[in-house]
């Protein structure tokens, strides 16, 4: 709500706010899930979608993330859990995530930067955000 004083610096939000409420949306208290929060939504919706001018999605497909998940010392939800366990979640969080990001663009459209990791190697995806930044 301030005056921003980094003009023409980036901040970037790693695990940021769209992976936090799309977590609440999914995985939060019950609470989260009444009539009664939807102000309180709309409130955090509203707000974020007024602050973040990119979203940087990174995605792959299903086997890959099992694999990165099980091979890092991270602790992570599905760690070790099988296989149909894990995609169920994913299923789960992916479909947080595009309610969230609809909801975030009834206020506003920030501007969606997605990319395969499988696919897309680290150079494209930094050298594709750089240049989102700079416009």
């Amino acid at each position: 709500r301030q005056t921003p004083t980094n003009r023409g610096k980036v901040v970037l939000l790693d695990h940021g706010p769209i992976f936090r409420l799309a977590s609440l949306l999914e995985f939060g208290p019950d609470k989260l899930k009444k009539p009664q929060a939807k102000d309180w939504w709309d409130r955090l919706y509203r707000q974020w979608a007024f602050t973040i001018d990119i979203i940087v999605w990174l995605d792959t497909e299903d086997e890959t993330l099992i694999e990165r998940i099980n091979s890092r010392e991270q602790r992570h939800a599905v760690k070790g859990r099988y296989s149909t366990e894990a995609r169920q979640f994913l299923v789960r969080y992916r479909m947080a995530y595009l309610r969230t990001l609809r909801r975030l663009m009834d206020y506003r459209q920030p501007r969606l930067l997605q990319f395969d990791t499988g696919q897309v190697s680290l150079e494209e995806i930094t050298g594709e955000v750089l240049a989102a930044c700079r416009e």
